[in-house]
């Protein structure tokens, strides 16, 4: 695979609170009806990318908040790059995030938004 990332959705295991594991899957479902990208878990900082994929993809990446991660996977659909996501156990869960649902989550929603614009108006050719 030409990236491989981090899911705390995939595993049965994780400590990861309720809460979150709701809020992520409310933003996965409006991420996928948004952009179309199907991958549960793009908010997990586990990622790999080989190195001059990572360099072209972020090279292309504009957006600076919490959304980079869907506009870089986007980009990288976008590239026909074969994405897997692989199971993550989340065992501290004091340190998970330190996102503020309602603020950031306004923030994620308007950079679902640009990056839908931006991909329609072609701005990553």
């Amino acid at each position: 695979h030409d990236i491989v990332i981090g899911s705390k959705y995939i595993s049965s295991d994780s400590q990861y609170p309720a809460h979150r594991k709701v809020i992520g899957k409310i933003f996965s479902l409006v991420k996928r009806f948004i952009t179309g990208l199907k991958i549960k878990d793009t908010q997990c900082g586990f990622k790999l990318y080989e190195n001059k994929i990572g360099k072209k993809l972020f090279s292309q990446s504009v957006i600076n908040g919490w959304c980079y991660d869907v506009e870089v996977l986007l980009l990288a659909k976008e590239a026909k790059l074969s994405v897997k996501e692989i199971a993550v156990d989340v065992k501290d869960t004091d340190r998970v995030s330190r996102i503020n649902v309602i603020s950031s989550g306004l923030q994620m929603l308007w950079d679902l938004f640009i990056l839908r614009l931006n991909f329609i108006r072609g701005k990553y050719q």
